[in-house]
């Protein structure tokens, strides 16, 4: 059996409505840390 792309489509929405933001706020995250500095105490 082989996967045709509209078969992909609920990935590809799920990805572009979930990992895709979640990447972002990960992304903006770490720029800041980068910036401010990582606190390293627990």
């Amino acid at each position: 059996m082989s996967m045709r792309a509209y078969d992909r489509l609920p990935v590809i929405r799920y990805n572009e409505c979930y990992m895709l933001p979640a990447l972002e706020n990960a992304g903006e995250t770490y720029a800041v840390r980068l910036a401010e500095g990582f606190d390293l105490q627990y």
